[in-house]
């Protein structure tokens, strides 16, 4: 089991270079799957698919049994990059430019992915490679497109299996003023905040986000975000 920590930008070029548009995840929950089988996580990949729909695959990754549950959230797919000409960079090169990390999905939402990822790395890596509790990731392919083969079957399929969530950081780049300003409350999850916006959008399409200049900088803005979910809910950051 690796306990080594793991850098967000790296993750994050790693995951922009895969041209995930909605329902294909073109290698993106490979990446993730990859980063998590490492560090010890028990995962699993489930398909879902409705007559007339796309299969779509979707991931659930694990690591401990006991509670508090803590549970990252996200999506993999992507809108199409439109006319790649009118693109600065590459819609799926992952280059980063005057400090700037360019790609489609780079906001929404690989980039909350890599940090999550890495946050999680560092964890674990800090507390001798297990939680004192449970870190999850739910992981799905179909946000972008009609949504039928995604997150609601997911969590489906996760409850039908035994699984319950304390907590959860959805890193959607949804935020106007402040973490969790737009978020709504729901029945999965006792905490429904978002990730921080750190991150831009530049040209007609274009999707950008702004590069750590050290690593860690996106994993300090994770660490607030889980810090301030966990004091919500009464628990602490040692018990993730």
């Amino acid at each position: 089991m690796s306990t080594a920590s793991a850098d967000p930008a790296a993750l994050a070029r790693d995951l922009l270079r895969c041209p995930s548009v909605t329902p294909a995840e073109a290698g993106a929950l490979g990446v993730i799957e990859g980063a998590l089988k490492a560090a010890g996580f028990t995962l699993h990949r489930v398909t879902f698919a409705e007559p007339g729909t796309a299969p779509v695959e979707n991931l659930y990754a694990r690591i401990g049994s006991a509670s508090p549950h803590f549970a990252f959230a996200g999506h993999v797919d992507v809108v199409p990059p439109g006319e790649q000409a009118k693109w600065t960079h590459p819609p799926f090169a992952g280059e980063i430019a005057d400090g700037t990390l360019y790609g489609r999905g780079a906001v929404d939402m690989k980039g909350a992915i890599a940090s999550a990822l890495a946050a999680t790395l560092d964890h674990l890596a800090a507390h001798g490679g297990r939680p004192n509790g449970s870190i999850s990731f739910l992981i799905t392919g179909d946000e972008e497109g009609i949504a039928v083969n995604g997150t609601v079957k997911l969590l489906q399929w996760a409850a039908e299996r035994g699984e319950n969530f304390d907590h959860c950081i959805l890193g959607e780049p949804s935020n106007a003023t402040r973490i969790g300003d737009t978020s709504q409350p729901s029945t999965t999850a006792s905490s429904g905040l978002g990730a921080p916006r750190t991150a831009q959008s530049t040209g007609n399409a274009a999707s950008a986000m702004s590069a750590p200049s050290r690593r860690g900088a996106m994993n300090a803005r994770w660490r607030a975000a889980v810090r301030a979910s966990a004091r919500a809910d009464g628990c602490t950051s040692e018990s993730m």
